[in-house]
């Protein structure tokens, strides 16, 4: 992942990349500039949040442009993750919602999925374990 200065209408923006056709585009661009050795210790393990609301761009130039950032705590960036683990757990479990109709025999197979995904978030505490957690394969019936 690369982060960069980009140099817009409105003024200057951070963000960041980790696809190499876009960073391609930005390195060929003359009104984006990728961050400098202290702007990446700046973000240390968090570029990936580059450009989001704890990033500020001050200047009116890419030459005078000073980023500033704002790490996200621990206990942030569990929340975040959390949040994003029980979004994708939710909306697999609505894909299955069908099989636990009335009028359908629910599988051992697909009961054992359901509850495996109601149970995913059980004892995670840190971002780390929510980022290692694996779905589990959803049955073919």
């Amino acid at each position: 992942m690369k982060g960069y200065v980009k140099l817009t209408p409105e003024g200057l923006i951070a963000l960041n990349s980790d696809n190499t056709k876009d960073q391609t585009m930005y390195n060929n661009d003359e009104t984006t500039r990728e961050f400098t050795t202290e702007e990446y210790t700046l973000f240390g393990d968090q570029l990936k949040y580059a450009g989001n609301e704890n990033t500020k761009v001050t200047g009116t130039s890419l030459d005078d442009a000073k980023v500033s950032f704002t790490p996200y705590t621990a206990t942030e960036l569990f929340n975040t993750a959390i949040s994003v683990l029980r979004y994708k757990r939710n909306k697999l479990l609505k894909e299955t919602d069908y099989a636990a109709l009335q009028d359908v025999t629910m599988s051992n197979d697909m009961k054992e999925y359901r509850q495996t995904l109601r149970d995913l978030t059980n004892d995670l505490t840190t971002e780390a374990e929510v980022n290692a957690v694996t779905y589990p394969t959803k049955p073919s019936s």
